[in-house]
């Protein structure tokens, strides 16, 4: 007798398993927590995390995200999204703010964003921000400007993951931030 669904014909299912404990990543860790813990002191940090897939670099944010909110940091984690031979326009950036707005609460997020409200509501879908003609340049000045007020309310982690997946709009802000952000209390991760 056979259990049911169990048979020659039935396709196993590869389980992951992930440890609690970080394992073999001390230095790596270490270092990432330097670099994040960087912003404390209103230090900007742009950091690349690279390996090949499936190495860990995911679980390793995982818990400098943990280290770093445990030490009185803000920290969000957005993914780019490639959807065929498309990526998705600003999806790190989307789900980071999605983020912060939670950890924040909608009433200190909007104060931060200060006069870039409309712009960044549009992408964030808010109903009451009524789309702009706002150009690329207008809105990294508007992102740049929030990144220094939010790291002058509370140090940041901010991560964008899978940046080889990235669309232009999220690689050019990328570039913008590399060149511009300086003084805010802000670490920007990319993996």
């Amino acid at each position: 007798m056979r259990a049911a669904g169990v048979g020659p014909h039935t396709r196993r299912v590869a389980r992951r398993v992930t440890s609690p404990a970080l394992i073999g990543r001390a230095n790596e860790l270490k270092a990432a927590h330097d670099a994040a813990s960087s912003a404390k002191a209103g230090r900007a940090r742009i950091v690349l995390l690279a390996g090949d897939a499936g190495i860990g670099k995911t679980r390793l944010i995982g818990e400098l995200c943990a280290r770093a909110r445990q030490g009185g940091m803000l920290a969000a984690v957005g993914g780019c999204i490639q959807l065929g031979e498309a990526s998705l326009a600003y999806a790190p950036l989307v789900q980071v703010l999605r983020e912060l707005r939670r950890q924040l609460g909608a009433e200190t997020f909007g104060a931060l964003l200060g006069p870039g409200a409309a712009p960044v509501g549009v992408l964030l879908g808010d109903a009451r921000a009524a789309p702009s003609d706002v150009g690329a340049g207008a809105l990294f000045e508007h992102l740049l400007a929030f990144f220094g007020r939010l790291g002058a309310h509370q140090p940041a982690l901010l991560v964008f993951e899978d940046m080889h997946w990235a669309d232009p709009s999220t690689r050019d802000l990328v570039a913008f931030l590399g060149r511009n952000l300086r003084e805010a209390a802000v670490t920007l991760m990319l993996t």
